[in-house]
């Protein structure tokens, strides 16, 4: 007979009268604390890993999205960068980049919103000077170098926020004030008073907004007593009759 020693026990090979009979002795293993310790973190490192492969498939996705956007790729490799350059461990690391990815295509579809708005900022030309120096004030606040300062996430914040506030300026303030210009135009009273309060004003477009109101206002009233005016006047010669 032949026989050899196995993990799960002795096997042992019998031959005769052309038949093979296998006898397999079990033999019982004790598994020791630090074995279902290991067995445990095994399958906790399988598991992780299981997980990650299941984050990556979509990352992969957005990933390709960003740096295809042209936009947002060199703030993503900036972000990368910045990530395999500290001293967090691997998995960190992963963490990190992966978040960076998915930061970024937030930034991306904000930025595909706000395109229709800043559009409109050009195409309209009234609200641009401001715009610029509203994006041109946000850089005193950075170092002065310009790259670093478009690279930097304030930057992008600053030009979000640029973009909206005057696009709502541009309906809330600019149209309904060039209503009321119209409405001066159309009476001309107040014209010149108009162009002489906006003439010796030090910032046009914070204070004709208000030179607009304040001249309609006065228009009202103007119209109010060239009406009753008019009424008296028609109304004297019946009263010297009567």
């Amino acid at each position: 007979p032949r026989s050899g020693t196995f993990p799960s026990g002795r096997v042992r090979v019998l031959g005769g009268g052309g038949q093979i009979v296998v006898v397999l002795d079990v033999v019982e293993v004790n598994r020791t604390d630090s074995d279902l310790r290991l067995e445990y973190r095994l399958k906790v490192i399988v598991f992780k890993e299981a997980c990650s492969t299941v984050a990556d498939i979509p990352t992969v996705g957005v990933l390709l999205l960003v740096l295809g956007s042209i936009w947002r790729a060199p703030f993503l490799i900036s972000d990368v960068i910045v990530v395999y350059c500290s001293s967090d461990g691997i998995m960190k690391k992963s963490l990190k980049i992966r978040d960076a990815i998915f930061i970024n295509a937030i930034y991306l579809i904000m930025d595909v919103i706000l395109a229709p708005f800043i559009a409109i900022i050009f195409l309209t030309l009234w609200r641009i000077k401001p715009f610029l120096r509203a994006v041109s004030d946000s850089k005193t606040e950075l170092p002065s170098d310009y790259w670093q300062w478009c690279l930097s996430k304030y930057s992008g914040d600053q030009v979000r926020g640029a973009v909206l506030k005057h696009f709502l300026l541009l309906l809330i303030v600019d149209v309904p004030c060039l209503v009321l210009f119209v409405i001066n135009t159309v009476f001309l009273i107040r014209l010149p008073a108009i162009a002489s309060a906006l003439l010796s004003s030090s910032s046009f477009h914070d204070e004709y907004p208000f030179v607009l109101i304040g001249e309609t206002i006065n228009l009202a009233v103007d119209l109010v007593y060239i009406f009753l005016g008019v009424c008296l006047f028609l109304m004297r010669p019946i009263s010297t009759v009567m």
